[in-house]
């Protein structure tokens, strides 16, 4: 590829080399997209488009409205854009499905309404749906293991994305695109009260968004099909106060690899994206 990536242009290429392949596959990636304002929304709207035509779910999360420095917050934004009856419903439809006994399109759930349909015996269509449904996990210590037999709080909700992540292939979907937003990480001061919206980042909260961030990239080996893009405005790349320098464990991550300036490399996990 020649010439300077554009937000257009660097979608085409995720959706082909990732969301079409790589990720369908189980795969996960973290990709940062530093993008100027004239081109952040041709970003967000064009990655809804693809992952949804996918069939990924895809999840937008904004710092200026999301506590992005506390991966509790962060997830309950994800959670909130799930349809979760709904994705329940497709497991337990696939569930009756592979004990055939097929429960009706757009029909009841319930096992009573099932077996009327098939006349069939409720307890036995209950035990024998029941036993598929815990094929899945046979154990409840694995549950604790994951901690995810208590409230969901920030000790926990790292294992919650994962979880989620993996449990909506099993639910129809391909997979999850995750859309962060850090824009908001950039401003400094406050305006006045009277013009404030949305959430402001002190210097530690800007830290602890980091460290989240970094955290999520070395879940990468946790995670499956699953991309995260972080876009962030050019203001991060360089500034030493609120910016990426400020914070080593994640630049060292996403830090520009060796390449020709001159040809952009999609595949990194950083990338500078133009407005044409």
């Amino acid at each position: 590829m020649t010439g300077p990536l554009d937000a257009a242009g660097w979608l085409e290429f995720i959706v082909k080399e990732y969301l079409s392949d790589f990720i369908r596959r189980g795969g996960t990636a973290v990709k940062f997209a530093v993008v100027p304002p004239s081109a952040a929304t041709v970003l967000h709207d064009g990655l809804a488009r693809a992952g949804e035509a996918e069939g990924y779910l895809v999840a937008r999360v904004d710092a200026d409205t999301t506590k992005v420095h506390m991966i509790d917050q962060l997830f309950f934004a994800v959670a909130r854009q799930v349809d979760w009856e709904a994705l329940a419903g497709h497991f337990v439809r696939q569930a009756y499905a592979t004990v055939a006994f097929p429960a009706p399109d757009g029909g009841d759930l319930r096992v009573g309404n099932v077996a009327l349909v098939h006349q069939v015996d409720e307890r036995e269509l209950y035990r024998s749906v029941r036993r598929q449904l815990e094929t899945e996990l046979r154990q409840m210590s694995r549950l604790r293991s994951s901690l995810i037999f208590t409230r969901i709080g920030r000790h926990n909700a790292r294992h919650m994305l994962v979880s989620l992540a993996r449990w909506l292939t099993r639910t129809g979907r391909a997979g999850l695109v995750l859309d962060i937003d850090i824009n908001r990480l950039s401003v400094s001061r406050r305006p006045p009260v009277e013009e404030r919206e949305g959430i402001y980042y002190s210097k530690a909260a800007v830290l602890d968004a980091y460290e989240v961030l970094r955290q999520l990239i070395d879940a990468t080996d946790e995670l499956s099909s699953c991309l995260a893009v972080v876009v962030a405005p050019p203001d991060l790349v360089t500034d030493e106060s609120r910016g990426l320098p400020c914070y080593s464990a994640l630049q060292l991550r996403i830090a520009d690899e060796v390449r020709d300036r001159h040809r952009p490399n999609p595949f990194a996990a950083f990338v500078r994206l133009g407005s044409r």
